[in-house]
């Protein structure tokens, strides 16, 4: 492949290593019920589990980018050799690290992720807010708006451990903000540490932790200092273990999925461009651009950043149980399981369990679960009316007066009868019952459908906007939808079309 993001020598090492690898053929997907496993994300060759483990004083890590593999989340750990006693590493410090960012990086970072709510890429948007997991990206970009080579800035030097990169699984990340929604702007400092090393048998698992710090305004700096995120990352580093270190918790244990269905899901298509508009917040490992060096190591195109998909799945829950808005976020926790490619659809399955969001995320194409062992915490979850319920037919008994409400809670009967209908429709519509000051919602793209009172935390597909009397007239067949709006009775807007959808079910409805 063209490695022309490497320096000269680097490159020629990197081509021999591929060359080598070649021979022995690609790489093989590990298999995801592998107890041994915490993480199972990018393919690795067998031959690489019996590498040579040597005895170190101090191993200074030099990062080697050109390899495939996702980076490691909190960019520290880069270059896979244990010490005899490698937990003696447990409890380093890395270097403090400059990091800043602006209102246009949490913009592209927002688009990167697919949102498309103007408030997090619109900068004159009333609430505009940079997203909640947006930190997970400055370690990587650092105070650079440029395009930063992979692997630059990261040589440091660890107790008794040298990394091999191509050995590394990107396996756990979570995030919390423990001081309320980020700033719009700002330099910071990235101040992290190694929290622990566990023996997994088949290899090792590294977890760290980083501060995000917003310094003081005192004189040099030295005013009160607000920690405004915290970072966790959980890395399996291939062939390193048989140590005999503590085996550490079971990461496959931790916020199991309920039994039940869930209780809301979300479909999301991502572009077929989405990995190379992601790179753009920091993340320019090759391995998601590069179509050459995809093939080689096993994929048949370039795959979408883990990170990504981790942004996809917080979108999910956020707008779903959390108003779309950042002052509910607390904090996520998720396991990284498959990868995802650009194009494929994200189905993000949620779970609402006491005071948290408990969530998987799927490949709609292939029904891989690509995110696990899930959850996120919001503020507020019990207030949020909107979502808190798995039932398809909300009480609408708060609008007695509202002849229409009778026909959408029977309209929640219908959709809770027939769940295709949320396949067959994908769009979610809003009436405005003009005269009642009421709007009612009727959610037919996130499963298992749902109809309640007030608008949706998701915008609309098609509004409407119609008397009660006249509603209810027309979803006997008294009223003419065509002549309703040609008399500008009925108003509609957005896609207009979709209203055709709709029809049959308020038909069905009123007989009921």
């Amino acid at each position: 492949t063209n490695n022309r993001w490497l320096p000269s020598t680097e490159r020629a090492r990197q081509q021999d290593i591929l060359a080598e690898r070649g021979k022995r053929g690609k790489y093989e997907e590990e298999d995801e019920d592998d107890e041994d496993e915490e993480a199972v994300l990018f393919p690795f060759h067998p031959a690489r589990a019996n590498s040579v483990v040597q005895p170190l004083e101090k191993a200074s890590i030099v990062h080697t980018p050109a390899i495939l593999l996702h980076p490691v989340a909190s960019h520290r750990i880069a270059s896979s050799v244990m010490s005899a006693d490698p937990t003696s590493a447990v409890g380093h410090r890395f270097p403090t690290k400059k990091v800043s960012y602006n209102r246009r990086d949490a913009i592209l970072y927002a688009l990167g992720i697919g949102a498309h709510d103007l408030r997090f890429t619109f900068e004159d948007c009333g609430d505009f807010s940079v997203f909640p997991t947006y930190p997970v990206t400055l370690g990587f970009k650092g105070t650079s708006s440029d395009v930063v080579p992979f692997g630059t800035g990261m040589n440091l030097e660890i107790p008794g451990i040298q990394i091999d990169p191509s050995m590394i699984l990107h396996g756990q990340q979570g995030i919390e903000l423990p001081s309320g929604p980020l700033p719009l702007e700002g330099t910071f400092e990235l101040e992290g540490q190694i929290t622990g090393i566990y023996d997994k048998g088949s290899g090792a698992l590294m977890t760290t932790e980083e501060r995000l710090v917003e310094c003081g305004c005192g004189e040099g700096g030295s005013g009160e200092r607000r920690v405004l995120a915290v970072l966790t990352s959980g890395v399996f580093i291939r062939g390193a273990g048989g140590f005999g270190g503590p085996r550490g918790p079971s990461a496959t244990s931790a916020n199991q999925v309920p039994s039940r269905p869930p209780d809301h899901s979300l479909h999301e298509t991502t572009l077929s461009h989405q990995a190379l508009l992601y790179r753009l917040s920091g993340d320019y490992n090759p391995l998601h651009a590069d179509p050459g060096l995809a093939e080689m190591v096993g994929f048949k195109q370039p795959i979408l950043h883990g990170l990504c998909s981790f942004g996809y799945a917080a979108r999910a829950v956020l707008k779903t149980f959390g108003e779309n808005d950042p002052k509910n976020f607390k904090s996520i926790e998720v396991r990284f399981s498959s990868p995802v490619l650009p194009g494929q659809t994200l189905v993000t399955e949620m779970w609402k369990e006491q005071d948290k969001i408990i969530f998987q995320t799927k490949v709609k194409e292939t029904g891989k679960v690509v995110i696990a062992n899930a959850a996120v915490v919001l503020y507020n979850l019990a207030s949020n009316s909107s979502a808190s319920s798995a039932s398809s037919t909300a009480d609408l008994s708060k609008s007695p007066s509202c002849q229409s409400a009778v026909i959408f809670q029977q309209m929640g009967t219908v959709i809770a009868k027939s769940p295709e209908l949320v396949e067959k429709v994908n769009a979610i519509f809003e009436f405005h019952i003009k005269d009642k000051d009421v709007v009612f919602t009727v959610d037919l793209k996130n499963a298992p459908g749902k109809v309640f009172e007030g608008k949706s935390s998701e915008k609309a597909d098609t509004v409407f906007t119609i008397s009660d009397e006249d509603y209810v007239a027309m979803s006997h067949g008294k009223l003419n939808p065509q002549m309703a709006f040609m008399k500008g009775k009925l108003k509609i807007s957005g896609k207009v079309m979709l209203a055709q959808k709709l029809s049959l079910l308020s038909k069905a409805a009123a007989k009921l």
